[in-house]
């Protein structure tokens, strides 16, 4: 794979490979990767979070319908059976 860097990016990445910091340009690019990689998982997890807030919200206020697996397997074949005209 090649990639193409911008004269600022490559002094970049320079900078931090003759710094020590980096053994290989190489390594810079699978650090960066690695750090997006964990800031996409950070946010999923705030998306999250923020999700079961608004669920626990809604059930506090009374929000909520009872079911068990069995309903909701029920409602499936139900379903499937309307799709399929019978």
């Amino acid at each position: 794979m090649d990639i193409v860097l911008s004269p600022e990016q490559q002094a970049f990445v320079d900078v931090l490979v003759h710094s020590g910091r980096f053994e290989s340009a190489e390594q810079v690019i699978v650090y960066a990767l690695d750090a997006v990689r964990e800031l996409d998982q950070a946010e999923d997890t705030e998306w999250l979070r923020e999700q079961i807030a608004v669920g626990i919200a809604e059930a506090d206020r009374g929000e909520f319908v009872e079911f068990t697996a069995e309903d909701i397997i029920a409602e499936r074949r139900a379903a499937r059976q309307a799709k399929l005209g019978g």
